[in-house]
């Protein structure tokens, strides 16, 4: 088992490097600035509206647009029927990432971290309120992300979502997550003022500050599913858990009353080919 394991952490390594080698190695500069230019070019197809419109459901000016050539009304029926606790797995078109930076980092967690290049990257729990959903998530940033759904699905990167609910919610799980994300944005806010006044307070204060943060942003999901008593062990307990860990109706690392419904895709790279009039 340790042999077959080294060899596929080799074979991944210089599945890695080749990549690296393609991008920056011999014509480094050349392919790096195809990449800028491919990059610049995604975001702004992303921001043109011209090319939004002619997606997006306009009948009401308050319609907002996710993303793929999908009708209004389709999109809109999903939104509505997730809730507080539900957990989205998605992966994603790496070269269509915003910055070069970020297409290596996917491309290299794709190869580190999946067997498939159709097993999720990524997962993101849901939290409802009284005016929209959010999405909370980390990225290749290290930064938590709290996004609106409309918005996740919108950018250009995001290839397929699939989500899963919670057959039978913990207890008091939508106060669990107020106070959760709650606590995310506290130390965001926090982590930004450090930037700030970095050298007002020790160095070994503030590297702890970020230490921990980082690993809460890393594994952001398994911290909520502790949060919400739903993880029968440490988050931060090695191995750390995965994607496709959590990407089953009976995770291992759950407690026994809790399990997850079957997958639901909700969001597939084939969308992207459906026309406008085809889908209501």
């Amino acid at each position: 088992m340790t042999d077959q394991l080294t060899n596929k952490l080799m074979a991944t390594l210089k599945q890695t490097l080749f990549f690296y080698t393609k991008v920056l190695g011999a014509s480094g500069l050349a392919g790096y600035g195809y990449l800028y230019y491919h990059c610049k070019q995604v975001r702004e197809e992303a921001t043109n509206i011209e090319l939004i419109n002619a997606k997006k459901d306009t009948t009401r000016p308050s319609n907002v647009y996710y993303g793929l050539n999908w009708g209004y009304r389709s999109d809109n029926t999903i939104e509505k029927s997730l809730d507080t606790g539900d957990l989205l797995y998605f992966n994603y078109n790496c070269m269509n990432c915003l910055q070069p930076s970020e297409v290596i980092q996917c491309y290299m967690q794709q190869k580190l971290g999946n067997d498939s290049e159709e097993d999720p990257q990524n997962i993101a729990f849901a939290m409802r309120t009284p005016k929209r959903l959010l999405i909370i998530s980390g990225h290749f940033d290290g930064q938590v992300h709290i996004t609106p759904y409309h918005e996740l699905l919108n950018k250009p990167y995001i290839r397929t979502v699939k989500v899963r609910q919670f057959v039978s919610a913990p207890l008091n799980i939508v106060e669990a997550t107020a106070q959760f994300v709650q606590q995310l944005r506290e130390m965001k806010q926090a982590q930004d003022k450090d930037h700030k006044d970095f050298f007002s307070s020790t160095l070994k204060q503030q590297m702890l500050k970020f230490l921990y943060y980082d690993k809460l942003a890393a594994n952001v999901v398994p911290n909520y599913l502790h949060s919400i008593k739903v993880l029968n062990r440490s988050p931060f307990q090695q191995p750390t858990l995965t994607v496709k860990d959590l990407d089953d109706a009976h995770p291992d690392s759950f407690h026994e009353p809790y399990e997850l419904s079957s997958s639901v895709m909700i969001r597939t790279y084939a969308s992207k080919n459906l026309s406008k009039s085809n889908v209501t």
